[in-house]
């Protein structure tokens, strides 16, 4: 995977509301996606099932 979000505060995310439930209505096909959502909801699903095993 890229390593182009390694540094991303994901508490920063979470504590977001805006942020947050922008990116969960990404990943549930409820609204629209950013780039960076797009990315993110094509990683998620592999890097489940492999338990990670591209991650840096």
């Amino acid at each position: 995977y890229t390593t182009r979000y390694d540094n991303v505060d994901l508490n920063q995310i979470l504590g977001n509301d805006r942020l947050l439930n922008s990116y969960f209505a990404c990943l549930v096909d409820r609204g629209r996606c950013t780039p960076d959502g797009e990315e993110l909801k094509r990683t998620i699903p592999d890097a489940l099932v492999s338990g990670c095993a591209k991650c840096s």
